[in-house]
This record gives C-alpha cells, structure tokens and sequence, in this order.
C-alpha cells in the first residue's frame, strides 16, 4: 500500500508539473498573443491619430492661407478707398489734381469694392472686427454725405465738410492696426520691443 501510494503520488507530481508546465506555456503563449495584438491596434490607432492630425493641420493650413488671403485683400481694398475718399474729402485740394467729379467716382468704386468684399468674406474675421468695420464703414457713408452735402453751392459748409475730413480720418487707424494684427498673428511675426 505504501509502495502503490509512492507511486501514485509520484505519478500524481508528474502529472501536476507537465499540467503546471502546459498552463504556463499557455498563459505565456496567450500573454505574447496578447501583448502582439495590442501593439498592432496601439500602432494602428496611433497610425490614424497621426492621420487625423495631419488632416485637421492640412485643414486649418488651408483655412489660415485663406484668412490670410482674406485679410491681404481687404488692406489692400481699404487703403485704396481711403486714398481715394481723403484725396476727394481732404479740405485743402490742390491743382493739377483731378477733378472732384473724377475723385468723387473713383471713391466710389474704391469704396464700394472694399465695402462689397468685406460683405462677402466677413465669416473670416472676428466678430468684434467686424463690428468695427461696419461701425466705419456707416462713417465712410456718413462723411461722403456730408462731404456732399457741404460741397452743394447753397450750403458750402466748411465745418461739415471739416467732419466728414475727421470722421474719415479718426476711424481708419483703429482698423488698419487690427487687420495688421490679425495678418502677423497668422504669419506668427511678432513685433519686436526697441529698448
């Protein structure tokens, strides 16, 4: 009896270690599947989040080169409108000049195209920009009618011609830094302190 039960507890062991053996091989084998699986989805989502990253940056790459477009065009409209409107408006006229009829149609082109391409690309700007430029841009209306309306020869107003010339003239600056400011934070130039 002691001899069958050595032998069956040695029989016993040895089953238990090739079964101890066999689960380990097992869970190392599942652990390395595992672990292999895992880093293929890792790599696979890391694969598309660089692909989403780099959409989302080719994207606002575009839409950046756009507003910055946007903004170049606009300055460029506006300084045309404002040398036109300040030649016409400007008090002190001088000769060789063209005519005021021939300023007078010149601002208004100038004006209109500004004011025309601001409409139609507003969505680029922020809204407290744009706020700004129609506040200007009702006094550009309001200086050219009062400009207008001073040239007439029963009124020839030297005072509301002169607040035409100041509307004109205090509400450009305002938004010719902004726009300046909105075109370098887009390039990403910085200005430079002078100590």
């Amino acid at each position: 009896a002691w001899l069958f039960r050595s032998l069956m507890q040695r029989v016993f062991d040895r089953d238990m270690e090739r079964f101890k053996r066999s689960l380990e091989k097992q869970q190392t084998e599942h652990e390395v599947q595992l672990r292999a699986k895992y880093e293929r989805e890792l790599e696979s989502f890391k694969d598309r989040l660089q692909q989403a990253s780099l959409e989302h940056q080719v994207r606002f790459t575009r839409l950046h080169e756009k507003q910055a477009e946007v903004i170049s065009q606009l300055y460029s409209r506006l300084a045309q409108a404002d040398r036109c409107y300040s030649s016409l408006i400007n008090p002190l006229q001088r000769e060789g000049e063209p005519t005021l009829e021939e300023k007078w149609k010149s601002a208004q082109e100038a004006g209109n195209a500004y004011v025309t391409y601001f409409d139609e690309h507003r969505i680029y700007f922020e809204k407290d920009l744009c706020d700004l430029i129609d506040n200007f841009n009702t006094q550009l209306h309001d200086s050219f009618l009062k400009f207008a309306i001073a040239r007439r020869p029963d009124v020839n107003d030297v005072n509301l011609w002169s607040a035409a010339w100041k509307g004109l003239s205090e509400g450009l600056p305002p938004i010719r830094e902004r726009l300046e400011t909105s075109f370098r934070a887009i390039l990403g130039v910085t200005e430079v302190s002078k100590n």
